[in-house]
């Protein structure tokens, strides 16, 4: 940090003003305000930088300070009961002192200006950084939401291709027990039927093989009697 605009006209008007030698410094105070508010970066600032700019023409480059704040001003009382009694001449500057203070000041005013447009570029630069991060950020996110999505997409179609297997071997097992080779054709089925029956008649056959003659006779003697019946002979 650097003293300010007032400060560096004190600082001028101290060395410029003042008569007398290094001595004159011994009177003067400065006081840093706001106390209550700053932080302990702040007053190590006060104390190591701006208190040694303004007293450089000091002996030992450091003079009388106090910090102060709204409601505690005894650092400053105490460096004022300190201030030696000898009272202060002042002069008046020459033309030639204020031009050059004039110029220090416009100097001064310049180097304010370019340090507020460099900070404030730096702002835009900033919050112009924050916005491309925050873009950034929000397009990830969008990203990933998506990349969520497709995979639960997939999974619910993987466990209703997975739900829909067991059905269809099911179903082909039921299939297979009813018509013993895979899924037979209707012509397939009536020959299979066809081939029991044979087999069933085979079978009967040779159980009452012995029974066939009478049987025979049995049947043409009914088949005379209902040719008998229908002739009206009986």
């Amino acid at each position: 940090a650097r003293v300010k605009l007032g400060a560096q006209v004190v600082k001028f008007l101290v060395e410029k003003g003042f008569v007398g030698g290094s001595e004159k410094w011994d009177n003067i105070v400065l006081v840093g305000t706001k106390n209550d508010k700053a932080d302990d970066d702040d007053r190590e600032c006060f104390r190591e930088q701006v208190v040694p700019e303004l007293f450089a023409s000091a002996p030992n480059k450091t003079g009388a300070y106090a910090l102060v704040e709204k409601s505690d001003y005894s650092d400053l009382l105490g460096c004022i009961s300190r201030l030696p009694g000898a009272s202060i001449e002042y002069e008046r500057p020459s033309d030639e002192v204020v031009a050059e203070l004039a110029e220090q000041t416009k100097q001064s005013r310049e180097e304010a200006a370019r340090a507020a447009l460099a900070l404030d570029e730096a702002r835009q630069a900033f919050e112009l950084q924050l916005a491309e991060e925050e873009s950034k950020r929000v397009v990830a996110a969008r990203v990933q939401r998506a990349r969520i999505a497709e995979e639960e997409r997939k999974r619910v179609a993987a466990e209703q291709r997975a739900a829909s297997v067991p059905e269809v071997d099911e179903m082909e097992r039921g299939v297979t027990r009813s018509g013993g080779r895979g899924a037979p054709s209707n012509d397939d089925g009536c020959e299979d039927c066809v081939a029991d029956c044979c087999a069933c008649l085979q079978q009967e056959t040779e159980i009452c093989g012995w029974k066939t003659t009478w049987g025979k006779l049995l049947l043409i003697v009914l088949v005379i009697v209902v040719l008998l019946s229908l002739l009206g002979i009986i």
